[in-house]
């Protein structure tokens, strides 16, 4: 590749270019005409593409109940399609603070922690910062101005106890599969499937309680299971915020706190 750069940026945003349909026939089709349904649940298409930036503000509790058990503090704001700025607090824990930011369009990334160790060197983008940054898009707001996904099929899946329509879709290498409530349209788990040179390995979102926030329908809670354990995020969001773009030219400061990424009044 001439430019790594670039075409690092170009992982997310390669979608500009794909068309919704990836073949044509019955299936397709169909998946096409649910995925209509589904996108109108959320709050319509052009709606989605005015999304220019969202925050998450949200908290997980970790550990045994009683034992060792912590309330987490995230702060994950993003500038589509491909600028992150994440703040975790897993204090009084031994792994404390930090803050992460990451821009594709320069190809960096770099972290901070509190404590002994301090700032992090100055690194290159890794594919697996890039499918995550898609993963947050993808699974929140399903559609961007940047990312849309190639629809593959629609299934019948059972999940428990209950039958779903599966709309399944992929974006890069990464498989997306959406379970959609038969009332609302929306979806209520989201399995994604990113090969890796060990398999496929698999990463479960369960969303529930949507709430209307900017004329979109967002999940307030979201149930996360990757292998390594399961971690329940209760969110808020806010959509198309006024921020400081120093953040990410600066290093990242822990300084500002968990609203850092604000713009301040002069």
């Amino acid at each position: 590749m001439k430019n790594l750069r670039y075409s690092l940026f170009c992982l997310l945003a390669i979608s500009v270019g794909v068309a919704v349909l990836g073949a044509t026939g019955p299936d397709n089709l169909a998946a096409h005409e649910v995925w209509e349904r589904v996108i109108a649940a959320k709050g319509g298409r052009d709606r989605l593409r005015e999304v220019s930036n969202l925050v998450l503000s949200a908290t997980s509790r970790w550990g045994i109940r009683g034992i060792n058990a912590i309330t987490v503090h995230y702060e994950t704001f993003l500038v589509l399609p491909g600028q992150l700025w994440d703040w975790l607090d897993e204090r009084p824990s031994k792994f404390g603070l930090r803050l992460q930011i990451v821009d594709l369009g320069r190809d960096y990334e770099q972290m901070i922690y509190d404590g002994s160790n301090g700032l992090m060197p100055v690194g290159k983008v890794t594919i697996g910062r890039v499918q995550d940054i898609r993963e947050l898009q993808a699974v929140t707001l399903l559609e961007t101005r940047w990312m849309q996904p190639a629809l593959v099929a629609l299934r019948d899946r059972r999940w428990g106890l209950r039958h779903f329509r599966v709309v399944e879709t992929t974006i890069d290498e990464q498989t997306f599969e959406y379970y959609l409530d038969r009332q609302t349209n929306l979806p209520v788990r989201v399995v994604v499937k990113t090969p890796t040179p060990f398999g496929v390995h698999e990463t479960d979102y369960r969303l529930s309680n949507y709430a209307e926030v900017a004329g979109l329908q967002l999940p307030r809670t979201v149930t996360r299971n990757f292998g390594l354990g399961t971690f329940k995020q209760v969110i808020e969001y806010q959509i198309n915020v006024e921020y400081d773009p120093e953040i990410f030219r600066n290093p990242p400061s822990l300084q500002g706190g968990p609203k850092g990424w604000q713009r301040l009044e002069r």
